[in-house]
């Protein structure tokens, strides 16, 4: 049965996307969606032949595996990549790496954009006025958080601050604060499988932005305060600051109908 399903899957050709490339040729790509999928797009942990749905044949490695028509690297188990994997896969293709579980990257959109850059600007000025002693950064950064090589992320937005001498260095790798902009394809990922993983790895503050329902969910590790709700109206305090520092929102909601506005007035059509 199971070596049924697998066949039914493979031969789905709904799962595949067809396109033609500069110089006229046909080309069958896998669909990708979630963690990526296998070789054939099927899920299957194991395949037994070399043959997709439309009868093309695939490439093996060296070491005797499948060669991913997308990835261009070695198909492995889901769980067992590492971030040499990634270092081989082309750099247009934006991938995550979470517990050797490779995730693919949607690009960023115009509402993505200015709401970590108006918090990423908001953050950075209270920084400078007060001594520097945190830095935010804003997405594309690789992150990395030991060095089991199981773990490269690309947060929306992310602040390092210097750390005390009597704080542990099991989380010496980890962000203070992370901060993730949500997208329809995200949503599991972001409030999931990011969610744990940023908790596991020391993170002490992990904001979820959600734009469709112009919501924050605030996790605090540190003060054991999950999930706490805010709206695009509220004045949501930082906890890594110890509350001095407050991002209002509001701010956030002008700068996006702002460039509502402006785009519109160029005709411009962007991705949001």
């Amino acid at each position: 049965m199971e070596a049924l399903e697998v066949a039914l899957k493979r031969a789905d050709k709904s799962r595949y996307e067809i396109y033609t490339d500069i110089l006229g040729h046909e080309v069958v790509q896998v669909r990708e969606s979630g963690p990526a999928y296998d070789l054939y797009g099927t899920g299957a942990l194991e395949t037994t032949d070399m043959m997709d749905a439309f009868g093309g044949k695939y490439e093996i490695s060296e070491e005797g595996l499948p060669i991913h028509p997308r990835y261009k690297i070695p198909v492995r188990r889901q769980g067992e990549y590492t971030t040499d994997d990634l270092d081989k896969i082309p750099d247009e293709i934006r991938v995550e790496l979470i517990d050797g579980v490779i995730y693919d990257l949607a690009s960023p959109t115009s509402i993505h954009q200015i709401i970590a850059g108006t918090v990423h600007t908001i953050m950075s000025n209270y920084a400078a006025e007060h001594g520097h002693h945190c830095m935010p950064y804003i997405a594309p950064l690789d992150v990395e958080f030991d060095n089991r090589k199981k773990d490269r992320l690309q947060p929306d937005l992310l602040v390092v601050c210097e750390r005390e001498n009597e704080e542990p260095e099991s989380d010496q790798h980890a962000p203070d604060f992370i901060m993730e902009v949500m997208s329809p394809s995200s949503r599991r990922v972001d409030m999931l499988i990011k969610l744990n993983r940023y908790m596991r790895a020391g993170v002490k503050e992990y904001w979820i932005v959600d734009p469709e329902k112009k919501t924050v969910l605030v996790y605090d590790f540190i003060n054991n305060d999950f999930a706490h709700t805010y709206t695009f109206d509220d004045e949501i305090p930082v906890a890594i600051s110890g509350g001095d520092l407050v991002i209002d929102f509001k701010v956030v909601q002008h700068r996006l109908d702002a460039a509502e506005r402006i785009e519109r007035s160029r005709g411009w059509i962007l991705r949001r």
